[in-house]
């Protein structure tokens, strides 16, 4: 049926415009193509929310990785800064360890030299063995010796 919309504003009733209704005892008076919109709007509206929701634990995961990443490569870029030390630390001992072997060589030819000047000529063993207390060092006995 017609039926007119009556409005009280500051106690005075304003008449309005025929306007046509279902009324159903016990049912809200609502619009269908409203109530459709409306559950149109509201599922939109849940869809927009979890996909917001996906995309930041997207960018939570994303976030994370990235500093994952980037904690392994600081820990990399530390780890071959200690073994470049390590291998310069071993290159220097290396080369001073060289340079002492080249320096002993040196005093060992030095040595040598030193020592085939001292030795004039064959030595046997029995020299080098005998006591140094005496004069002779001969095998016989000092009164050998002529005076």
């Amino acid at each position: 049926g017609k039926y007119y919309l009556h409005i009280l504003i500051n106690e005075t009733y304003i008449e309005g415009s025929p306007i046509e209704i279902d009324i159903t005892p016990g049912i809200p008076i609502i619009d269908k193509k409203e109530l459709e919109e409306e559950e149109m709007k509201r599922r939109e509206l849940m869809r927009q929310q979890e996909i917001l929701e996906r995309k930041k634990e997207a960018e939570e995961k994303q976030l994370k990785l990235e500093m994952m990443l980037k904690a392994k490569r600081e820990r990399k870029e530390l780890e071959d800064k200690r073994r470049k030390a390590t291998e310069e630390r071993a290159a220097e001992a290396l080369k001073r360890l060289k340079q002492n072997i080249k320096e002993t060589e040196k005093k060992l030819a030095e040595e040598r030299k030193t020592r085939k000047e001292l030795i004039t000529g064959a030595v046997s063993y029995t020299h080098l063995t005998l006591p140094t207390y005496s004069l002779c060092r001969s095998r016989w006995p000092p009164q050998h010796q002529k005076k």
